[in-house]
């Protein structure tokens, strides 16, 4: 929503000048939050969560599978959350691959599935 601005003492050409310059800057508002929301949205693409059941249950175990998982896949984020039923292990990053990952804890001696 668009205001006029009105004050006193200005005459009718600096009253249009406001007026046009408030209508500039809020086009340039627009633009960048187009391109700024572009942008969220495109990272939120590359982003991805996989959540994966296990059976491990003891913090030292999940330590040694961090420590595997961290150096195979060095750019993902990834942890347990032993308190939950499930036993949760949660990988966020780019380009993930749960079949590597799943692959590599049941080498470990785990069992481990995608979670849906």
């Amino acid at each position: 929503m668009l205001y006029r601005i009105w004050i006193p003492g200005l005459s009718m050409g600096a009253d249009v000048h406001l007026y046009s310059t408030a209508v500039r800057f809020l086009f340039h508002l627009s633009q960048v939050a187009r391109r700024k929301t572009s942008i969220i949205i495109k990272t939120m693409e590359l982003h991805r969560v996989e959540v994966f059941r296990t059976n491990v249950r003891r913090k030292r175990h999940a330590k040694a599978l961090l420590d595997i998982l961290s150096k195979q896949f060095p750019l993902f984020h990834i942890n347990f959350d032993l308190e939950d039923c499930d036993n949760i292990l949660r990988v966020e990053g780019e380009n993930i691959c749960p079949e590597s990952i799943t692959m590599l804890v049941t080498q470990s001696g785990y069992e481990c599935g995608v979670l849906k």
